[in-house]
């Protein structure tokens, strides 16, 4: 029950029905407040309303009749989420964190509509258009909020569309944050080998252990980080990738490879060029696992 013209917390009134009856008096923060959550009382209401008070009860409790126990804010909050003219009327004047709470609720109690959360994709708050990639359904709008200029509204696509040209387009998006999350959601091999060319630690140690793709483990052999380079030894089953990181500068690639191939799942010709390598516990290794002559006398000679 709001004033014409109000001002004070008096002149927002709000009226609760407990089985088609008022529910006076009423406790701080319970059915029946004004702004302040104040509680309200039959005498309090007379001395607000007056002459009027007989009035506007009668009002009140006609309308509750009219409603048969059904909510008039349920029913008002029903309409506005599925009525985009509804809606707006009933979000506007409210702060920030009220207009974000309020459409939480819609969405949880009663479900936004597309016409509404489409309107919503545009609302200049970032978090509110967040909040639509979250729980939007619809692949368009989806597609729309991929393009946002906001870093997190972005990073919030990769987890709701498998759509390859959405992927694709923020594999190669200009925030490091945003790569990582594709990399972090998606299991598409095409998605994967563009990420590959990536450079970053958490993008890299992501494919490699998801990928089964040997063209993907040959670009992550090229990695600058250690510990890709060294998942890529472990799974990949590709002879000429574990040739090529011998050449490794990090001699726990090296002796990754050394383990292979003593477990029988790399080449033995792996230990004739790493017998070349001048690192000791490498070449300690290779003496260990080794019963080829040439390499022992090569080594024992070094």
């Amino acid at each position: 029950i709001i004033k014409n013209k109000p001002e004070g917390d008096v002149d927002y009134l709000s009226l609760g029905f407990r089985n088609g009856v008022p529910v006076l008096p009423s406790s701080n923060g319970s059915a029946s407040v004004d702004r302040a959550n104040q509680g309200l009382s039959s005498e309090r209401l007379r001395k607000i309303w007056g002459k009027h008070y007989q009035a506007i009860m009668n009002m009140m409790q006609k309308k509750c009749d009219e409603l048969d126990g059904v909510s008039p804010a349920y029913v008002i909050l029903t309409e506005a989420s599925k009525d985009l003219d509804k809606f707006k009327k009933l979000v506007v004047g409210h702060s920030k964190n009220e207009k974000r709470d309020l459409i939480n609720d819609l969405q949880y109690h009663h479900g936004l509509s597309d016409s509404i959360l489409r309107y919503l994709a545009t609302d200049k708050d970032p978090e509110i258009r967040e909040y639509v990639v979250k729980v939007t359904k619809d692949e368009s709008i989806i597609k729309l909020l991929a393009k946002d200029q906001d870093e997190k509204v972005r990073g919030a696509v990769p987890f709701r569309t498998k759509d390859e040209s959405i992927l694709k387009e923020l594999a190669i998006d200009k925030s490091l944050s945003v790569r990582q999350k594709v990399a972090r959601s998606t299991n598409n091999e095409s998605i994967l080998k563009l990420l590959a060319s990536d450079d970053d630690y958490a993008i890299g140690m992501e494919i490699v252990q998801k990928t089964n793709d040997e063209s993907i483990f040959a670009q992550l052999a090229l990695s600058s980080d250690r510990d890709v380079r060294l998942n890529v030894v472990r799974r990949t089953q590709n002879q000429n990738t574990l040739e090529f990181l011998t050449k490794d500068k990090d001699p726990y690639v090296k002796e990754e490879i050394i383990r292979r191939v003593s477990n029988g799942t790399a080449n033995e010709s792996m230990l004739e060029i790493l017998s070349k390598d001048r690192d000791p516990h490498v070449l300690k290794m290779i003496i260990s696992i080794t019963d080829d002559k040439s390499i022992l006398e090569r080594l024992v000679m070094h």
